[in-house]
């Protein structure tokens, strides 16, 4: 209803993109630059695949800073439980990406 009402109203909605959810978990991790710019050359690449469209854009932004993490930081542990506080999702449930 609520959207109905905006539409109305004229207003444009639009849901968030996996960029939006990095910028936040980079921001919540503290990740350096380099870091963060990993993650989103593995989100751009995301794109061009179909089968992605089926995971939420957190899901995907949550997963590329996992293998991000995972390339650049081969020694330390890789998802912590900060994280998967903050972003709702597990270690497990972002392999499959």
């Amino acid at each position: 209803m609520e959207r109905d009402i905006l539409q109305t109203l004229e207003f444009d909605l639009t849901t968030p993109t996996s960029y939006r959810f990095l910028q936040r978990f980079c921001k919540v991790a503290k990740a350096s630059d380099r870091l963060f710019h990993l993650a989103q050359y593995l989100i751009e690449l995301s794109l061009i695949e179909q089968r992605m469209l089926e995971y939420p854009p957190s899901m995907l932004a949550a997963s590329a800073l996992l293998l991000a993490i995972r390339i650049l930081y081969r020694d330390m542990h890789h998802w912590t439980p900060q994280m998967s506080e903050f972003t709702q999702y597990s270690e497990q449930q972002l392999k499959p990406l």
